[in-house]
């Protein structure tokens, strides 16, 4: 147990270690392909001040051809008119100089701010309506504003820019300044749409984290809770935009490591209690060897000490306890030895005196029927039921019976 809370705690600061440092390079690597597609750019529009529209048709030609992250350039006046677009024709077939842009809201900003900027995501007014960024740089001519120079930015190749550092199931959200959508490989989060959570609620943790739990029923215990909630990490960007990456953990795989780990090591345990158990049966048999050997021995224990068996082998343990029951026995069986040889003798004794006895009587009664034959007068004897047990022969002579009769 004090290993599993040790565990949790190690996995817990470990997911959290992990998604700052990939949420760190992902940041890190899509500003420093942003800022690289800015620099060439800002060469763009310095080369603006001093060249004619067609000769930066041309350089738009040529660059179009060269760096495949960038889907359109253009150039627009001061006055928000394009002047020269590569490439000329649109997907749709229709040519975009001298079209008018100054109604759009990032004209105005990059006007405002001669600095090299990011849009949000926006409707494309050129060629196919669809979800588009567009990186900016203004055209500054004696402090002035001059124009922009705009590229339009392909989507699909800022997602393997992003996705150089993903492993696993870690989910991402590239979001605009108005919340929108920008990039994501999250099903549930559409481009140019504001960036939602499902319902739950957040809570805050260290290093900036925050930990999403959605909705669930209120009985629900705390380690599913924490299965099927999310660590959540926004970092903003630096430079170019108020862009800012939302980068967001999934706790389902960790939590599965988790559980393998513990059933491993509650396999382990069930390894040891079984080895412990025949461990236990071994040693039990060993200790309980004496016990039963001294079992057998004292089943016919008292014939064997009656006929004086030197043949007794009695059993040797190496528990105190089992040691002195052996011992207790030994002398009982000592004892019980002194006690026979006793008996015995005074049995031989008693049968001495018996057969003394027995002898004594047999010739007191010889005597008595000799003298009782001899006898000059009828002799007669009976027991106490009255049946005759003894006639001399006078007693015949007067009775005129027989002995048998």
């Amino acid at each position: 147990m004090m290993d599993s809370r040790t565990d949790f705690a190690k996995t817990d600061h470990e997911i959290k270690k992990s998604l700052v440092l990939r949420s760190q390079r992902m940041n890190s690597n899509i500003q420093r392909w942003l800022l690289d597609r800015s620099f060439t750019l800002t060469n763009l529009a310095q080369l603006a001040v001093t060249a004619s529209s067609g000769q930066m048709q041309s350089r738009l030609d040529e660059l179009l051809h060269t760096d495949k992250n960038i889907e359109r350039y253009g150039l627009l006046d001061a006055n928000g008119t394009v002047t020269a677009v590569a490439p000329l024709v649109d997907e749709l077939g229709q040519h975009n100089i001298g079209k008018n842009f100054s109604n759009r809201p990032h004209f105005a900003q990059v006007k405002r701010s001669l600095q090299p900027m990011l849009t949000g995501v926006i409707m494309s007014r050129i060629g196919a309506p669809q979800p588009t960024v567009l990186l900016l740089a203004p055209v500054v001519v004696d402090a002035q504003f001059g124009g922009h120079v705009f590229g339009k930015i392909a989507l699909e190749q800022l997602q393997p820019v992003l996705e150089n550092d993903i492993e696993g199931e870690l989910r991402y959200a590239l979001v605009d300044k108005d919340q929108n959508v920008i990039i994501s490989n999250l099903e549930d989060q559409k481009i140019m749409h504001p960036f939602v959570h499902g319902k739950g609620y957040m809570t805050p943790m260290d290093a900036g984290i925050m930990q999403w739990v959605p909705e669930t029923r209120k009985n629900k215990p705390i380690s599913e809770r924490w299965k099927d909630s999310l660590y959540v990490l926004e970092s903003p960007f630096k430079a170019l935009a108020d862009w800012k990456l939302v980068v967001e953990q999934p706790i389902e795989p960790f939590q599965k490591i988790l559980y393998k780990r513990y059933a491993d090591r509650l396999f382990l345990l069930f390894a040891v209690l079984l080895c412990s158990l025949g461990c236990a049966a071994f040693v039990s048999r060993r200790v309980l060897a004496a016990t039963e050997k001294l079992s057998l021995i004292t089943v016919d224990l008292a014939p064997r000490l009656a006929e004086r068996d030197s043949n007794i082998q009695w059993p040797v343990s190496n528990l105190t306890e089992t040691n002195q029951l052996i011992c207790n026995f030994k002398s009982m069986a000592d004892e019980l030895t002194v006690q026979f040889t006793i008996a015995q003798r005074a049995t031989l004794i008693l049968e001495e005196r018996v057969q003394e006895r027995t002898q004594a009587l047999q010739e007191s009664r010889n005597l008595f029927r000799t003298l009782a034959s001899h006898a000059p007068v009828g002799i007669f004897q009976a027991d106490s039921q009255g049946h005759c047990t003894f006639v001399n022969e006078k007693w015949c002579e007067l009775a005129g019976l027989t002995e048998e009769q």
